[in-house]
């Protein structure tokens, strides 16, 4: 957050002891680390229900995403049902075509027509 290195913190204090006197200097700062700190839990709450959000918003969007796979899954496998069906149907509901013209033309030389 605030990046202050050793020579940065006593210039401060160097000129708090300067404007505030030494009896003052203590009670202001411990004033001062109270509301760095407050602002710290607030910075750091505030940062971790933004990234609790976040995860919970990924993981809606994967579930979506799941649902619409599983979906289309769904649909797809209805689809090879039906066509399977369908296939099926076919093959029973049409008897072959060398069978039946076989026998047309068995009994037309039976009778004398060809």
């Amino acid at each position: 957050m605030l990046d202050m290195g050793f020579l940065e913190l006593v210039v401060v204090f160097v000129i708090g002891l300067l404007v505030l006197g030494p009896e003052r200097l203590p009670r202001v700062a411990r004033t001062v680390g109270l509301w760095v700190g407050r602002a710290r839990a607030m910075f750091y709450s505030v940062r971790s229900e933004l990234e609790r959000e976040l995860r919970v918003e990924e993981m809606r969007k994967a579930g979506y995403e799941l649902k619409d796979g599983l979906e289309f899954q769904k649909i797809e496998k209805a689809g090879r049902e039906l066509e399977q069906e369908v296939k099926d149907s076919l093959r029973t509901d049409v008897p072959p075509q060398t069978g039946a013209a076989s026998k047309d033309t068995e009994r037309a030389k039976s009778r004398g027509d060809a």
